[in-house]
């Protein structure tokens, strides 16, 4: 299950989640014109506590209806290999209940990534530099 799969891998810091000065939640449901849209926040993580939150979003995600979810997702400013292959492991499930998705703020790795699992996933995938724009886009859908 999607779940297990990197279990044995992340080095989960409870320590640095307790001292956080981030906002939670990481991810949060939203309404913008009256369409509602799940935002996920993974600005300013480590890579194990990036992968440790994308389970919490995945477990979300899981529980909507297939084909169902507008995405609105804020990268972390890095991304090393073990970030991009948790991404690549949890992309099949989450295609499954996204109808529309737009990434916000992304380097040129990530737009990479991400616009890689759009011609794999057949996804309808957008990328923006300004949040607002996003959730405009996300509504209009």
């Amino acid at each position: 299950m999607w779940d297990e799969q990197l279990d044995h891998e992340v080095p989960v810091r409870p320590d640095l989640l307790l001292q956080s000065s981030v906002p939670m939640p990481r991810a949060d449901f939203i309404e913008h014109e009256g369409k509602r849209i799940l935002r996920l926040d993974y600005s300013g993580l480590s890579p194990g506590d990036f992968i440790a939150e994308m389970r919490k979003a995945m477990r979300v995600i899981a529980q909507e209806p297939p084909g169902s979810l507008r995405l609105l997702t804020i990268p972390t400013n890095q991304l090393d290999e073990r970030m991009a292959d948790a991404i690549r492991r949890y992309a099949p499930e989450k295609a499954k209940h996204v109808v529309a998705e737009a990434l916000v703020g992304a380097t040129a790795f990530h737009k990479l990534l991400f616009l890689s699992n759009k011609a794999k996933y057949s996804l309808v995938r957008e990328v923006f530099d300004d949040e607002s724009q996003a959730k405009k886009w996300l509504a209009s859908l």
